[in-house]
Formats: structure tokens, sequence, C-alpha cells
């Protein structure tokens, strides 16, 4: 026994560094707790199961563990494990080198786990992996409750540094990735991936399943976890299991079935749920589907048995059993962590995030976020410990059948109380003819088959009721705001409430002696049978109400009635009106956008404007439609707003004042760029909302630019254009002999003075504003040419000789009166210059006498001698 107790001493100091990844003798060394080697081998082996013995490297001590690296060293721990347990050694130690794959070994017996029988070590993974297995790697795991370790240490466990101080097996560091198991034969009941059957006083630390699915399992009775099927006195810590499990007849993320014992509870810290799990059973959970078995009420000093803290679930579990475990017809107990428990159970911080859904009908319906059915004086969220139920999709209840969502049972049969003293997120519905009563701050999604509701100290956002039911709101609460579906209802209220509502329902009453912001029927008008239907009846009113709404058409009419009392109703036509039970001072009422033009005692409005209500007495409110107007861009006039009765279907809209220059008006829009909803210049005023702005709509005139050519020759086409639109002006095409074109003028008065307004090819802008506008051609004097004319004398030297004058002319030569077109030989010419009309310049012609003259050339006569 002093042996066995050094080496579990040993064990100690295993997980204190197991993040650092160092070795196993540096993490005993550091922890101090070592005893000598021979003591070690002794104390865990025994004499055989040496290195020899086990065929795997290390000898299985704390200083120097078996190494796994392969399916056939994992399959060795199964004899080593015999031997050991054959000898009375204590713990043997394994260690995991490589990632291991099991995709080409054969299945064999699928009923017998990889490693079966009993598991009494310590397995640390080393953060590798285990893959592609289709059966359990273990069969079962046991190990001892270390001296001293009562639920008093347990309770206080934060870390997996303290995990081998609690049980002397353990599970740390592994990862199983993609397991798929498709069971057919018994397995004692209990099925899982990690330890198939049973796990009793052992430590699961970082332990990782992956992608795992799970094809069905036909056994009544099955526990189905992803880590363990069945778990005694167990400590699960930061383990995380994704599955995809169908046609299981119970099922939980984590555990199947949990329970303590005498010495310790059942604890699971900061550990995680996800997939989807689709049953045919009674139990289904985001940890745990079924924590039961007590086994003793105080466990220690921890006062609890199940410890689930922060831990989270975003599974999505769903159940179609129509006929449960030992013959419970239609029994279904599902939650967000925990589907049922008997157990004191302590639930610590944590969120389900997942779904929950039933398909069965029955009077054994458990469903709730956080814990689908609590029983047995279990002591549930004992301290006032929270856990969040957010963005989860919850089954909404059936009146046909009495369903408990979230149900913690104390008395309930005979005290017919529903306690929830804690903020526990979830959605609580009663049994039809209980009168729960809810109080200290809960939480509530959803009140429903409720005969009578009593809340009390309920503080919250929303609070959603579907029954025939009366509410109690007490005088401590504060609820922003109340939305009821359906049902005979009525409210006796005491608290400060922000807004009451009604989605659909025929009649409904308020008895207030608190503080209301609103009270709102947001149903359709109905008729019952005395012609009338009273959708808000205030029946007595000692507090305040700031108003009270219903609709009428698709407008909320709201009247203020302050501390007065009345009803709000729909006459047998349809049309809303208010009754007071009282003498009272006029309320003043809204409807949308419409102006609120008084009270009246007939519908028609014939009647004076009412300067007080009369008890007892049917008042019509007056509304007014009212249309404001907008030139949208328009240069000049303008238009008062107009308001007519609403009911007036014969009025029109007033007529347009306003003008814009170069435009027509078109009609109306609720949008100035024309966009919105069209009303033409005479479209009935009932057909517009009340509020709405009406914009001018407005089309630009077109006009015809005409051409003149002012005393010209020629023509010239029209141009098309639209006011605000530029247009370009044509190059012009009219002539006039001596004149030349300088451009258009608006007028011909201005043509004639030589002003000019547009050049030729100019872009122009509003020449018109409609019709047709001329532009006419304004002519000026062409220029006369002077050139320089002299005579020009050269000496003939056998080439042509040319006339010099600057600029393009045409130059004609005569000698003696003959023409000659190649000046050459010597003698005197007579010179012509001459130049056509152009566009600009007039013709020129002058004849210059003697203009060209060749001088013969000099002749030298040379004498020889």
């Amino acid at each position: 026994m002093q042996k066995k107790l050094a080496a579990t001493g040993a064990a100690l100091g295993l997980v204190a560094g197991l993040a650092s990844g160092l070795p196993a003798v540096a993490l005993a060394t550091q922890a101090g707790e070592v005893p000598e080697t021979s003591e070690m081998e002794v104390g865990l082996v025994g004499d055989s199961a040496d290195k020899a013995a086990s065929g795997l490297a290390g000898n299985g001590t704390v200083q120097d563990t078996y190494q796994i690296g392969s399916v056939n060293d994992l399959l060795k721990i199964k004899d080593i494990e015999a031997a050991a347990a054959q000898s009375g050694a204590g713990a043997i130690y394994y260690r995991q080198t490589k990632d291991i794959s099991f995709s080409s070994i054969a299945v064999g017996d699928s009923s017998t786990p990889y490693i079966s029988g009993t598991f009494r070590g310590v397995y640390n993974g080393g953060g590798h992996s285990i893959e592609g297995m289709v059966k359990p790697l273990f069969g079962e795991i046991k190990g001892d409750v270390i001296g001293g370790a009562t639920g008093d240490i347990i309770s206080s466990y934060k870390s997996g540094d303290d995990c081998l101080k609690l049980y002397s097996s353990a599970i740390i560091n592994l990862k199983i990735v993609a397991p798929s198991i498709d069971p057919s034969d018994n397995l004692n009941g209990n099925y899982s991936f990690v330890v198939g059957r049973k796990a009793t006083n052992a430590s699961f630390v970082q332990v990782v399943v992956e992608r795992a699915t799970v094809k069905g399992y036909s056994l009544e009775d099955s526990q189905i976890g992803g880590v363990i099927g069945e778990g005694e006195a167990c400590l699960f810590d930061r383990c995380s299991v994704t599955m995809d499990a169908s046609n299981a007849k119970n099922i939980a993320g984590l555990v199947g079935r949990a329970y303590g014992n005498s010495v310790t509870p059942f604890v699971m810290v900061g550990c995680h749920s996800g997939g989807s799990a689709k049953m045919s059973g009674v139990f289904g959970g985001g940890m745990v589907f079924i924590a039961t078995d007590l086994k003793n009420e105080s466990v220690g000093d921890s006062k609890y048995e199940l410890k689930i803290e922060n831990c989270s679930s975003n599974m999505n579990i769903s159940s179609e059993n129509s006929k449960g475990s030992k013959n419970d017809d239609g029994m279904v107990n599902i939650g967000g962590l925990i589907g049922r428990s008997t157990l004191a159970t302590l639930i610590d911080g944590g969120s389900f995030s997942g779904s929950l859904k039933y398909g069965v009908k029955g009077n054994n319906v458990y469903v709730g976020g956080v814990a689908g059915n609590v029983v047995s004086n279990a002591k549930v969220f004992e301290g006032g410990e929270t856990c969040n139920v957010e963005n989860a999709t919850l089954p909404s209840g059936d009146t046909s059948s009495a369903f408990y969502i979230g149900r913690r049972i104390g008395g309930y049969g005979s005290e017919k109380t529903l306690d929830w003293g804690y903020d526990t997120g979830a959605i609580l519905q009663g049994k039809d003819g209980a009168i729960p009563s809810i109080s200290s701050g809960a939480k509530i999604g959803e009140i429903g088959s409720l005969r009578m509701v009593t809340l009390s100290n309920v503080n919250q956002d929303e609070l959603e009721i579907s029954s025939n039911s009366t509410l109690n709101i007490g005088a401590e609460c504060t609820i922003k705001s109340i939305n009821f579906h359906g049902g005979n209802l009525l409210v006796r209220n005491k608290g400060a409430i922000g807004t009451i509502s009604v989605e659909d329902g025929i009649a409904w009453q308020l008895d207030n002696e608190g503080s209301i912001d609103e009270v709102v029927y947001k149903g359709s008008s109905r008729l019952e049978g005395s012609g009338k239907s009273y959708v808000v009846e205030v029946l007595s009113n000692k507090g305040s109400i700031g108003k009270i709404s219903a609709y009428d058409g698709d407008d909320l009419v709201s009247v203020a009635l302050g501390s007065g009392v009345g009803v709000l109703q729909y006459d047998n036509q349809g049309q809303l009106c208010l009754t007071t039970n009282s003498d009272t001072t006029l309320p003043d009422a809204t409807k949308g956008a419409f102006k609120f033009d008084g009270w009246f005692d007939d519908p028609g409005f014939s009647s004076n404007k009412a300067e007080s209500l009369v008890r007892n007495k049917v008042y019509y409110a007056k509304w007014l439609r009212q249309i404001s107007f907008d030139g949208n861009g328009a240069d000049s006039g303008s238009m008062a707003n107009q308001a007519v009765v609403e009911k007036d279907a014969q009025a029109t809209i007033s007529t347009n004042g306003f003008k814009k220059t170069g435009y027509q008006f078109i009609g109306w829009n609720t949008s100035a760029d024309g966009v919105g909803t069209s009303y033409s210049a005479e479209e009935k005023v009932s057909k517009v909302p009340s509020g709405a702005t009406l914009y001018a709509q407005w089309k630009a005139n077109r006009y015809t630019v005409k051409f003149d050519s002012n005393g010209g020759d020629g023509s010239m086409a029209d141009v098309e254009a639209t006011y605000d639109s530029p247009v370009t002006l044509p190059d012009n095409t009219f002539t006039k002999s001596g004149k030349k074109f300088a451009g258009w003028a608006t007028t011909q008065e201005k043509a004639n003075d030589g002003a000019v307004d547009y050049s030729d090819g100019t872009e122009v802008l509003n020449l018109a504003e409609n019709g047709d506008v001329t532009l006419y051609a304004v002519w000026t004097d062409k220029d006369v040419l002077n050139p320089e004319l002299s005579d020009t004398v050269v000496t003939y030297d056998g080439t042509q000789k040319q006339f010099k004058i600057d600029g393009d002319y045409t130059i004609e030569y005569y000698l003696n009166r003959e023409k000659v077109d190649n000046p050459i030989a010597a003698g005197i010419y007579d010179v012509v210059v001459s130049r056509d009309e152009d566009a600009d310049c007039a013709a020129y012609h002058a004849r210059i006498a003697a203009g060209l003259v060749i001088e013969k050339a000099a002749l030298t006569i040379l004498r020889t001698i």
C-alpha cells in the first residue's frame, strides 16, 4: 500500500506542465514529489510490466512513460493493463508520440472496444490525434480517489494542473478525429468514442472529439455520449465534441449518463459541444442527457452531485420520440445543457445557442434552454449562478398538451407554484390550470398554457404570453414590453411597464394601479354578435396610462387616456370609437399623420364638437387628411396646405398655383424626382396619404429655331430644341453678293444694325419658352483690296521673269498687245493684276502699263592683238 501511494503521489506532478510539453521526467522533478526509481517501478508496473514484456519503448513510469506511436502500440495497452491489475500495480503512464490512424485497420468484433477491459492508467495524447475509429477506444476506465480528494477539493478545482490530485486515472490532451460508429450490437447500453461503457473516478482534460458521426443505436436504454457513455464521479476539463448523430435513442454532446458518488461529484468545466443530434428516444442534452441515480445528497460539503461550470453548447437537438423508455408515452426530456436531472445540480455560468425541437405530443414533454426537466427536489442554479440562452431556437408551446419547459419541480403538484429565482434565460411554460409565481428578477422568454401568472420583482426587457390568462404584475416589476398572442386576457398591473401589446386576440382588459407608457392592440377589426368588438378596455385606472392605441386600417390611433378609464373599440361598421367609464376631460388623440379635429358623438360629425366626454357615451374622433405642396423648382406662385375630412371621398387636390418658365405642369408626385406615387391634377384627396408632400411635376417645352437670310440667297433647315437643353447652331449656308456673313441676330432690326447675338456654330440655350424663334443673318461689306504696285525692271538672261506683288493674285502679261504666258524676251510688258470675289473680299482688277521691263543684255567686243 505504501508503494502504491508513493507512485500515486508521483502522478501529482504529471499534469502540472502538460501545456508546456516538457518530458514527463522533467515534470515529475519540478513537482518535487518523485520517489526513487526502484520504488516507482515496483509501485507502478511490478515485475511483469517491464519493457521486454510490453514490447513498447519506455517502462510505464512517470519518468519514462510507455511510448505509443502506432495502432499496434495502442492494442498492447490491453495486456499491459491486465498484467498491472493482476500484480496489484498502480497507474501505468502512456504518452502518444505521433498521430495514429485506424483507416486501414480491420474492425474485428464491433461490439468490443479497441482496448477492452478496464483501463486504470494515465494516457497523455501529447496533442496528437487518433483518426478513423469505428468503435470506442477504451471499454472502461476506472481510477482511485486520491487521499483527501473529497467534494471540498473538487468543488475548488480550477484547471488541469489539479486533475491528478483528484483521481489516479486520466486521459489528457488527446484528439479523436472523424470517428464513425454504426453500432448494432449490445454494449451494455452505453456507447461513445473514447470510453464505450463507463468511467469511474477519472479525469478527462482537453479531450477533443471532432467530426464524429453516430448512425443509429437501437437499444431502449442506451446512453451515448461524445466522450463517455456513462460516468460516475468524473472530471471533464476543457473537453469538446462536434458530432452528427441520427436515429439514436438517447444522446448527449459529452456524457450520456452522469452522477456523483458518496465521495465526489461529477464536474464539467469549460467544455463545449456542437453539431446535431436527432433522437428517437427520451433524453438529449448539450453536455449530459441524464443525470440521475443519487448516491449521497450531501456529497461531502459541496451539496451538489453535478456541477457544470462555464460550459457551452450550440448543438441542434431534436426528438421524435413517440414512446419512450419504460413505457413513458411520448416522454421527451431535452435541454441546452442537460436533458433530465434528479441530482443536486449547480449550473455556474455557460451558454446555449443551438436549437431544441420535438415532434411529439404527449403528457410528459420537458424542454428547456438550460435544462429540460429537473425533479426530485434537485437544487438547481443554487447561489444565483447564471447560464445564458442566446440566439437559440427553442420550441413554442402547444396548449393542447401539458408542457413544462425549463421545468423545475419543488412540490409543484400540490402547491402549484413554480419559483424561478435566478436569471436562467430558459423559456417557461406551465401546465394549464396551474398558478405559477415568477419572482426575483427572472428572465422569462415565453409564458403559455397558463390560467394565471403572477410576476414579482421581475426586471426584464420583454415578456411573451400566449394563453387565456390573467397576468398579475407586482409593484416591484419593471418590464419594457409585454406581448400577448391571442386569447381573452386580463392584466392587473402595479408595476412600471413600457408597452403592453396584443398581436392577435378578441378582447382583453386592463386594471391598472401602476404606470404604463402605452397599451396597443395590433390585431385587425373584429365584430362580435353584439356588433361591437372590445380591443382595449381599461376597467380601472388608479395609476397612469400614457395612451391606449389600436389600428384603424394601416394607421395607429392613440388616445392620451392619462388617469381616465375607457374602452377603445370598433363599432358595427368597423369604425374605431371611444367610450369612457366616467365623465372626463377631453383626451388628446393622434393617428399617424392625420390632424385631430376633436370628438363627436356621431360618426358623420354632423353634431357639434364635444367639450367634454360623458360617461358611457360613444365618441368618434374627427380626422383631417393633410397635404402640403412643393413647387419643385417653380419660379413663381404658391399653394396653401390642404386639409380635408378623412372620410370625404369627393374632394379633389387643390388647383396648381405654381409656374415654371419653359415648362408645363403635368401633375403631382410624392417624390421630387418623380419616382414615388403619381397623382393627376384632379385626383381625389382620399387617395393621398395624410401628411404627404406633393411635388409639382414639370415637363420641359419644345420650340423650333428658324433662320432668315435677311436679303441673302439660299435656304437653311429648322432646328428643334428643348427648354433647358443646349443645342448647337448649324453653319450658315446663306450668301449675299458683296456682303460677308457676320453672325445671327434675334431681330431683323438688330441684324440690319450689324449687331451679332450668336456666332456661327455656337451652342445656345433657351432661345424661347415654346413655339418658334427666328434668327436673322447679319451682313457686312466685304473688304476692298489695295495691293502695293510698282514697276519691275530686270535684265534679260534667258529665264522667265515675273511681276513682283504681295498676296494671292492672278497676273497676266502683254507684249505689243499680245498675251505672253512666259515673259523671257527683252521688251516692255503691260501687266494685268486680278482677284475674284470671295466671302470676305470684293473682286480686284488693275492694268499696269510697262509694269515689267526686260532690258537687253550689254554686248562687249574684245579685240585680239
